[in-house]
């Protein structure tokens, strides 16, 4: 048996001792690495963008190679980082959800 997760209903995701909440339809998992754009390089044609440099890929070192992105409702930022690194979940029905959001956004523009 399996806690089979459907990743559109994930609300909130906890990470250290923080809650954060979730943008509908915004969490992901795929594998991640890091990447560096260098810039200013001679040997890069001018006007043409360099090829990213792999610095990090993911399942080196004995690193899980599996991470996740969302994008955080209340700060608008993307958060990501090794899935290891989520403590918990939380599931709400989708139309709780919608209602929850609409608050937040709302609670937005009377500031």
């Amino acid at each position: 048996m399996s806690l089979a997760i459907d990743v559109d209903k994930i609300s909130e995701v906890l990470i250290g001792q923080e809650w954060f909440t979730v943008e509908q339809h915004s969490f992901s998992l795929d594998s991640y690495e890091f990447l560096w754009y260098p810039t200013g390089c001679r040997t890069i044609p001018k006007g043409e963008q360099a090829e990213p440099i792999i610095l990090h890929g993911g399942g080196n070192s004995n690193i899980c190679a599996t991470g996740f992105s969302f994008c955080d409702l209340e700060t608008h930022t993307l958060i990501v980082g090794p899935l290891s690194t989520i403590q918990a979940i939380r599931l709400i029905p989708i139309g709780k959800r919608k209602r929850l959001q609409r608050e937040i956004i709302e609670g937005e523009t009377e500031e």
